[in-house]
C-alpha cells in the first residue's frame, strides 16, 4: 500500500468524507490547500449525500484534472482526463461491480434508515476503506501513464 493510500484511509478515518480524503492528500501538489480541498470535497461523501457515485471517484477524478497541466489545446487536454476517468471507472466496475456507493454497500445513504445500517454495519470503516484503497491504487497508476 502506497504512502498517499495510508494518508487517504488515515484522513477518512478521523472523520473527513471519502472525497475530501482523495482531495486533500493529492490536492496540495497540484496546488490546493487543504482547507479548500476539505471545502471542495465536503458534498461529494456517500455519493453526493443520495448513494450515487462514490465520493472516492469523485475526487480522485477532480485529482486527474488538477494533475494534467493546462496546455494550449484545451480539447487535447479535456480528451485525456476523460479517457483517464474512463480507465478510472472502468477499473473500479471490475473490482467492486458498480461506483455507486448504494451498490458498493448495499444499502440506501438517501435515508435514515440506509446511513444508520452502514454505521451499525461498519461499512464505511470496512467497504469504504476498501474503495479508497483500491482508487487510490487506480489513481497512482493513472497518474504514471
Amino acid at each position: 500500500m502506497s504512502t498517499r493510500c495510508k494518508e487517504a484511509i488515515e484522513f477518512f478515518g478521523r472523520g473527513y468524507g471519502c472525497a475530501q480524503s482523495m482531495l486533500c492528500i493529492y490536492g496540495e501538489s497540484h496546488g490546493i490547500d487543504k482547507d479548500t480541498a476539505v471545502r471542495l470535497g465536503r458534498p461529494f461523501g456517500s455519493g453526493m449525500a443520495i448513494g450515487s457515485t462514490c465520493g472516492a471517484v469523485m475526487g480522485a477524478v477532480a485529482v486527474l484534472g488538477l494533475a494534467l497541466e493546462g496546455g494550449e489545446d484545451e480539447a487535447h487536454e479535456r480528451d485525456e482526463v476523460y479517457e483517464k476517468t474512463r480507465e478510472l471507472v472502468r477499473r473500479l466496475r471490475d473490482r467492486r461491480g458498480s461506483i455507486d456507493c448504494k451498490d458498493i454497500l448495499g444499502v440506501d445513504l438517501s435515508t435514515n434508515e440506509g446511513e444508520k445500517e452502514a454505521m451499525q454495519r461498519n461499512l464505511f470503516g470496512t467497504v469504504c476503506v476498501a474503495v479508497i484503497r483500491d482508487v487510490t491504487q487506480i489513481l497512482e497508476e493513472l497518474l504514471l501513464t
